[in-house]
């Protein structure tokens, strides 16, 4: 049996596609999440009594669900780059496994 393939993701870590589906699922859950208490989150109504840091965090929090929507984009195109190249380099394997098996002389029996 074939070992799985594994790819270094960001530059820093090695994983098989079994991890990524994994990272990817924890990331879905956090997003949906972040959403949840963006939708929730109900902002005062007057501002102007607010301190300046009070602001930008209230201002934060009422567009949470379009950072949600951006980031899920990106998560979206990341995956599609991710799993392509998992793709690419499982084809690598089978062909290189393929290339010894038909090298491989038969066995006497």
């Amino acid at each position: 049996m074939q070992q799985p393939v594994r790819i270094k993701l960001y530059g820093l870590v090695s994983m098989t596609r079994r991890g990524y589906y994994m990272q990817l699922a924890v990331a879905v859950v956090l997003l949906f999440a972040l959403l949840l208490i963006g939708l929730l989150y109900q902002p005062p109504d007057n501002w102007d009594d607010l301190p300046p840091t009070a602001v930008v965090v209230v201002w934060m929090l009422t567009n949470v669900p379009w950072v949600v929507l951006l980031c899920a984009a990106l998560l979206t195109l990341e995956a599609i780059i991710v799993l392509r190249r998992f793709n690419r380099e499982e084809a690598k394997q089978r062909a290189l496994a393929a290339d010894v098996a038909a090298t491989k002389p038969p066995s006497a029996g």
